[in-house]
């Protein structure tokens, strides 16, 4: 038992170091290391404007003034359906197309059917060496005599 604890604990630590594995990579040739900016460096390196606590920016509209947008929707479909001609004709094949191409994605059932075989299988050799190595490790229980 002292022994299948010890496997237990290597197992686990060469599976957690394996899971962690990252490769560090060098820097690029040609790029530098750049320290962090303050905010001022920031604000000449992305244009100006401070950010707003808010998430609004000072220069941007506020979106919640009252001013209310076109349904983009509704215009999209009076388009297509007053698009007519050829042009109407394509934009309703490529409506088409995209529908179809995002339609459900066949289903491999060969790759499942693999995957659960395998699993059945790896199932089938660990309990097996389980068993295995308990019978060679734990003694048989004591019978009484009558």
């Amino acid at each position: 038992m002292k022994n299948l604890r010890k496997l237990v604990a290597i197992l686990a630590t060469v599976a957690f170091a394996g899971m962690c594995f990252a490769p560090i990579e060098d820097m690029p040739t040609g790029e530098t290391y750049h320290p962090e900016l303050s905010q001022s460096q920031m604000e000449q390196l992305q244009g100006g404007g401070v950010a707003d606590p808010t998430g609004r920016n000072s220069s941007a509209p506020d979106l919640n003034s009252g001013a209310t947008m076109p349904n983009s929707n509704s215009n999209a479909a009076d388009m297509l359906s007053k698009g007519g001609g050829v042009a109407g004709s394509s934009a309703e094949l490529s409506l088409k197309q995209a529908d179809a191409d995002q339609g459900k994605p066949v289903p491999n059932k060969g790759a499942n059917f693999m995957f659960a075989g395998l699993f059945i299988i790896i199932g089938l050799a660990l309990v097996m060496g389980v068993r295995a190595y308990l019978d060679k490790t734990v003694p048989e229980m004591p019978t009484s005599k009558r």
